[in-house]
């Protein structure tokens, strides 16, 4: 159990550490959107805007959410409660780095009702400032651990007046059960009812009405569920390799307005949510200069709408479809395709009963295959749920690696001691680098027909139960 726990913190450095930044992969997809996840440390995710407030004066809006689970709980007086403190650090983005405001505050949580239905702490701040571009450094300490999340984020603030026609950053909000609330994270679990999209535009002070034309685009992502590791390798132009094809955009709807007076307003936007998948909320003004010339100002907002109870799986219907990489196509399609949740709970137990025909078992099997499920969505989102990559499949079938190497453009898993035998050796190929243009980790195995044994063998485990023994390969 120690080398499980040594191997998956490894993973997770691993993992992050090639993204250039250890705390999240979202500083890259967003540089005002981030989230810091290593075991034993406080799960942050936070959103830094720049806005307006009442009065028309700049603001920095911050949002965070801490998970509770994340934190040690202790028990004083008979009651659980942890303590945390956050620490902000606003700073100009310059050569000066100048302070420019900071804040301290201390909790403590304590379960209730109210904050079990939550599960996660929710920090909001504001701060006046003038118009610029700042950086926030953002910490998380848990005061029982004495350990501390940190996060970087960037932010430009619009000024309330300008010669030039102008655009504040993008907020997304979410409706769950009549409460809304910001979204910290690039992604959005699909419980969320509706979404909403604040931001505001600034119209110059000239007699030249601006256009403010607001679109949702659907992003061309890959949904499909990773292929067997014996299959044919995946090949480079296909969008399994690539994962993200941002030059194929489907509009899904659109808003224009027209502002004729100067200064500044605030605009939302709602709309349903839409399905699972990769989007982008793109915000342009326009205008006509007094010279006849045209120029135009646009803003977007990438997201991902994930699985409901995202990154836990907590509904029958949430577990069928990581049953994939246990059953043939047959089989899953017929169980995928069940309608009724009692037909479909049965069909569930029947498949892990009728190897193992021990209820004690299957049911220590299907606690362990999900927790891996779970693992891995923590470990490996990136544009669609982790359980769906390749790294995912790997490593709920067999486990965390025992030995790890990098690259600059792969990664090796060994999970054996003898690193001349291929069956024990997964390299998956890092199939673009991250930045501007493709912000996520995106790893693809290179699968081989040798690992035919190697699925055969591991399913069996898993079926028959004997994986609670072996753990692994």
């Amino acid at each position: 159990m120690k080398r499980v726990f040594y191997t998956l913190a490894f993973l997770f450095f691993c993992y992050f550490q090639l993204s250039g930044c250890s705390a999240s992969r979202e500083n890259l997809i967003d540089p005002g959107t981030a989230h810091a996840f290593r075991t034993g440390f406080p799960e942050v995710k936070a959103r830094v805007s720049g806005f307006f407030d009442e009065q028309s004066s700049p603001v920095v809006d911050v949002h965070a959410e801490i998970s509770h689970s994340s934190l040690i709980f202790t028990s004083i007086d008979g009651s659980r409660q942890a303590r945390i403190q956050i620490d902000g650090y606003l700073r100009k983005s310059d050569d000066s780095l100048e302070l420019v405001q900071r804040f301290s505050q201390e909790f403590t949580i304590r379960p209730s009702e109210e904050s079990e239905r939550s599960n996660s702490l929710i920090f909001e701040r504001r701060l006046q400032v003038p118009a610029g571009v700042y950086e926030l450094d953002f910490l998380v300490k848990d005061l029982t651990s004495d350990k501390t999340s940190s996060l970087k984020l960037f932010v430009r603030v619009a000024a309330p007046v300008s010669r030039q026609a102008d655009l504040t950053d993008i907020r997304i909000s979410s409706l769950v059960e009549d409460r809304q609330s910001v979204v910290t994270s690039f992604l959005i679990p699909a419980t969320s009812d509706s979404l909403f999209f604040s931001f505001f535009a600034v119209k110059p002070d000239n007699e030249t009405p601006v256009t403010v034309t607001s679109r949702l685009l659907e992003i061309r992502s890959d949904r499909e569920i990773p292929r067997p590791m014996s299959h044919m390798p995946i090949t480079t132009g296909s969008l399994a390799y690539q994962g993200v094809d941002y030059s194929t955009l489907t509009e899904i709807n659109s808003w224009s307005s027209t502002i004729e007076q100067p200064g500044i307003k605030p605009l939302y936007i709602s709309g349903s949510k839409p399905n699972q998948g990769v989007y982008r909320f793109e915000v342009t003004i326009s205008n006509t200069e007094s010279d006849g010339t045209d120029s135009e100002v646009r803003r977007f907002r990438d997201f991902s709408i994930v699985s409901p109870n995202f990154p836990e799986i907590k509904t029958q219907r949430e577990m069928i479809p990581p049953l994939s990489y246990l059953m043939d196509r047959r089989e899953f399609q017929r169980i995928s395709s069940i309608e009724e949740p009692d037909s479909l709970r049965r069909a569930f137990e029947q498949f892990w009963l009728r190897n193992t025909r021990n209820r004690n078992t299957a049911r220590d099997v299907i606690q362990l295959y999900y927790s891996r499920v779970e693992e891995a969505n923590r470990i490996f989102t990136g544009f669609r749920e982790g359980w769906m990559t390749d790294m995912g499949m790997v490593y709920i079938l067999l486990g965390p690696p025992v030995h790890i190497e990098n690259t600059i453009d792969s990664m090796t898993w060994h999970y054996g001691f003898d690193r001349m035998d291929p069956r024990t050796i997964f390299r998956f190929e890092r199939a673009r680098v991250p930045g501007a243009s493709f912000p996520f980790q995106h790893y693809v195995l290179v699968r081989n027909r040798f690992y035919h044994d190697v699925e055969h063998t591991i399913i069996q485990d898993w079926l028959t139960g004997r994986i609670l023994i072996r753990g692994g390969l």
